[in-house]
């Protein structure tokens, strides 16, 4: 089946049109299933409204990477009867229309170490909407630097995300930073 490893998820999981904000890779996250080594094991947990809850330990990487993806796949992890959680809006956008930006941004050789959308992250740009309106920035010691308005504009700040992050791979690069730091995923 879908055996593959934890540097492997991310691509297999955007193959099936699953952004990085249906999972999170060693750091438990509202709403998302995740997926951590313990100790020489793989722990996978979902977390619902801050709750977290282990429900499988894998001794096999490939293993519990199979098992993440059938939960998001299958969907078994969601919370409510209907499939509900958190913020219908946005599951539907990041089921649709996120995978694109997310391709676009690594096109560009940047990894999701570097970036968050959905979801406020420091060391980061973040795309994320706040009281109805849509923000880009970059999040550095907790505080918003570059920040963009977008209103209720989503294309717009959807289309200057990647954009931004562009500017800002390139700025990285000439104070030479190496471009195998900044396609680090997190």
């Amino acid at each position: 089946m879908y055996r593959c490893t934890v540097a492997e998820l991310p691509a297999r999981l955007a193959a099936r049109g699953y952004g990085s904000a249906h999972y999170s890779i060693g750091v438990p996250r509202r709403n998302a299933v995740c997926i951590q080594q313990v100790g020489d094991a793989w722990v996978v947990c979902p977390k619902f409204e801050g709750h977290m809850t282990a429900v499988g330990r894998f001794d096999d990487e490939r293993e519990a990477c199979q098992y993440v993806f059938r939960l998001i796949n299958d969907e078994e992890y969601r919370a409510g009867p209907d499939g509900a959680k958190a913020n219908r809006v946005l599951q539907e956008y990041f089921a649709r229309d996120r995978v694109p930006v997310e391709e676009r941004i690594r096109a560009f050789g940047v990894g999701t170490a570097h970036y968050s959308i959905g979801e406020i992250r420091d060391s980061a740009w973040c795309l994320v909407k706040e009281d109805g309106r849509w923000l880009v920035f970059y999040l550095r010691n907790g505080k918003r630097t570059s920040r963009s308005d977008y209103r209720w504009d989503f294309a717009a700040a959807e289309a200057a995300f990647p954009l931004r992050i562009k500017r800002w791979r390139d700025q990285a690069l000439a104070r030479g930073v190496p471009a195998e730091a900044l396609a680090a995923d997190r």
